[in-house]
């Protein structure tokens, strides 16, 4: 067994903190003002004019259409932004890589729920004395499983070790039916050991999800990212296996930055410009961290990779291990953003009221900035207003699915966000889009 440090992985004066992903999505949902939330669109096809973007959506099965200044896309690996981006490039969007394996994720409360069923309650007390037995599965720690098919982990998801997260993946190469009736959580999974098998009846429906393990081959210039009133954030720019754990992560740095740079750029300076510098700042460190995370997961794939994997792990020092993944949770992004409303920033000449707080991501203010800066550029408009639906689930439930159903919808999970609303915050929604990005843009194997 490897021991590795994560405090020498993550860096100094940094932490790694594990949450249930409906819980993010929780958090992230209360940074936007409901009134510009749209529950219920799905986009189905944009067209970039000279002085706007035509969105074409669907809504209770009928059409809509609007006209918007600019396009954030949040919307995951299957983008229909990403679409946009390339045809004005004169291409076609390159369709997703299966990785050969799929994912299974839960979480669930270890202490019991008052009046729970005594089977629940033994298990949940197995799983506990399990935990604690073992010292590699502390609070904050990540033990990693390798398996002849299979690899796993379980542990504590929080700092105070009442809520327990486990995955497994392995390779799959069924049909489309075959996932999807994976992919309803069933009472039991008696071919597992344990103790997967405890934890997966432990898994409620709506905390449990499964995954194609999916990603895209990684693009060769930084034009691929954005066109003159569309640029593409997160999965939608950049979808990775999870081999690195980094892919929500990078989303967030990707959310950092723009929201940055749209805040204290000159307002006279053109949406493209914009664009154009994020994604030649962000490009590089995230190509490499895709490379370096479907090189790992394809090798072990093979029995031979496997055994070189194996033996590697015995021998390599646990510092070199550690030096080599603090490269991918380190690109100097967040370290080096003059985030508006902190010490030495540069502030935007038209700086908006915080709508954002500051506890989360430590983006105090940078929200509405970013939508009014972007307000300016557009002349304005406000194409949202008072429109919303009362369609979808704002509990973020389902799977991981957050808010919204299909992926590509606007104000949410996927989302493709105008920043042209004066009051949008809707920097703080790109963040949420960019990780739900991640969250949803796997699709399902053919």
């Amino acid at each position: 067994m490897k021991t590795i440090n994560l405090a020498n992985v993550v860096g100094d004066n940094q932490a790694l903190h594990f949450t249930n992903r409906r819980k993010l999505t929780l958090a992230l949902q209360k940074l936007v003002p409901r009134s510009n939330m749209l529950f219920g669109i799905t986009v189905v096809q944009l067209r970039e004019q000279t002085n706007h973007v035509e969105v074409i959506y669907t809504h209770q099965n009928t059409f809509g259409y609007m006209s918007i200044p600019v396009v954030l896309g949040c919307d995951g690996i299957r983008s229909v932004c990403r679409q946009l981006v390339q045809q004005a490039r004169g291409g076609e969007a390159r369709p997703p890589r299966y990785a050969g394996e799929i994912c299974y994720r839960g979480s669930f409360q270890l202490r019991p729920e008052p009046g729970a069923d005594p089977e629940r309650v033994a298990m949940l007390e197995q799983i506990a004395g399990l935990l604690k037995g073992q010292a590699d599965t502390r609070p904050g720690s990540l033990s990693l499983y390798y398996g002849k098919e299979r690899r796993s982990s379980w542990g504590y998801l929080n700092e105070t070790g009442d809520m327990a997260y486990w995955w497994a993946r392995e390779p799959f190469g069924g049909a489309r039916a075959e996932f999807s009736a994976l992919q309803k959580k069933q009472p039991d999974k008696p071919e597992w050991p344990f103790p997967l098998r405890t934890l997966y009846r432990l898994t409620e429906a709506p905390d449990f999800y499964l995954q194609p393990i999916v990603d895209r081959e990684s693009d060769k210039d930084a034009t691929e990212w954005y066109s003159n009133r569309c640029v593409l954030v997160g999965d939608a720019a950049h979808p990775m296996t999870p081999e690195l754990f980094q892919g929500a992560n990078l989303a967030v740095e990707d959310a950092a930055l723009l929201a940055t740079m749209l805040s204290t750029a000159a307002v006279s300076t053109p949406s493209h410009v914009i664009f154009a510098e994020y994604s030649a700042k962000r490009i590089k460190h995230v190509t490499r961290i895709q490379k370096m995370s479907y090189s790992i997961t394809t090798t072990g794939q093979s029995s031979s990779g496997a055994l070189l994997r194996d033996t590697a792990l015995k021998l390599i020092p646990a510092r070199l291990i550690e030096a080599k993944l603090r490269k991918t949770t380190s690109s100097g992004v967040l370290e080096s953003l003059q985030l508006p409303g902190s010490p030495g920033s540069v502030r935007s000449a038209r700086r908006a009221p915080s709508a954002m707080s500051s506890s989360m991501l430590m983006m105090p203010s940078t929200s509405t900035a970013a939508a009014d800066a972007m307000s300016a550029r557009s002349g304005g408009s406000s194409v949202f207003g008072d429109a919303r639906s009362e369609i979808g689930s704002e509990d973020g439930g389902g799977a991981g699915r957050g808010m919204l159903t299909p992926p590509q919808a606007f104000g949410s999970a996927g989302d493709i966000l105008s920043a042209s609303h004066p009051n949008l915050a809707g920097l703080a929604n790109g963040v949420h889009g960019a990780v739900h990005g991640e969250m949803n843009g796997g699709g399902q194997p053919e």
